[in-house]
């Protein structure tokens, strides 16, 4: 299949040629500057070859209410609703992107945060390439149980090696530069302690989002490439298959509806 039919439909704003780079390099453990030139010329041979679209699993986690879906509508639908409606149990998008001419699409896995669906919750961290955990910038406990919450994820995905995003959202309710500040250095100590690329951004504006979204699929789309090239018997068909799902599942119309096992711990009603 040629590589323009995978790549049509992909807007030209999530077609990227360029690095994108970190929120701070004060908040990125690693600021991966640009793509290696190994990876650079892996894609451009894929692209000559019989490309398929790689896939990328990215797990939202957080408290009840700071923004975890309104952060996966504002990248996929670019909107901002003002009705709150907690997430139940787990909700999903897809996002594709164009990285080096190679398709990549963003499985957007959104929890609910609320305890009672906490299990139903972890069965979905098997397989992830990224954990975002996301606190409300206006509510410091938030970011407390952020860290708790990546750090229990960390722990269903040991043998995944996860890439970890720590994300402060409702920036535009902070008007004072001080407190915002403050804030931030708070964030970025706690990332540090999880190891976590730290962004300030704000899904009823916008700000950020895109970008922050960008460097996730550079970042994993470099790791994944760097394995691929680092093991030779690891194929990339095989680095795809970490996005098995835990649970069963049906597609609805881009989300999900959860079939309830019978060893399922938690109760959906």
């Amino acid at each position: 299949m040629p590589i323009s039919n995978l790549t049509n439909g992909i807007s030209s704003d999530r077609k990227i040629d360029q690095f994108e780079p970190p929120y701070g390099y004060l908040s990125s453990i690693d600021p991966f500057p640009c793509f290696d030139e190994s990876v650079i010329n892996y894609s451009t041979n894929q692209r000559n070859q019989k490309p398929s679209n790689l896939i990328c699993k990215l797990v939202l986690i957080g408290d009840v209410a700071v923004g975890k879906s309104s952060l996966a509508t504002r990248l996929c639908h670019k909107t901002f609703d003002r009705n709150y409606k907690a997430t139940i149990g787990v909700d999903f998008e897809v996002e594709r992107f164009s990285i080096l001419g190679i398709p990549v699409s963003l499985q957007i896995w959104d929890t609910a945060g609320q305890e009672r669906f906490k299990c139903i919750a972890a069965a979905y961290y098997r397989g992830a390439h990224v954990i975002i955990g996301v606190f409300d910038m206006n509510d410091i406990d938030t970011l407390k149980s952020a860290e708790r919450w990546i750090n229990e994820a960390l722990q269903t995905t040991t043998q995944d090696n996860p890439l970890i995003f720590l994300v402060g959202s409702k920036r535009d309710l902070i008007t004072d530069n001080k407190s915002h500040a403050k804030i931030e250095q708070t964030a970025r100590i706690v990332a540090k302690r999880v190891n976590a690329e730290f962004w300030s951004l704000s899904s009823l504006t916008g700000s950020n989002v895109e970008e922050l979204f960008k460097r996730i699929a550079c970042v994993t789309y470099q790791t994944l490439i760097r394995q691929q090239l680092n093991s030779p018997n690891t194929s990339i068909d095989r680095v795809k298959t970490k996005t098995q799902l835990a649970v069963n599942l049906v597609p609805t119309n881009g989300y999900i509806s959860k079939q309830t096992s019978k060893d399922n711990c938690c109760s959906t009603v």
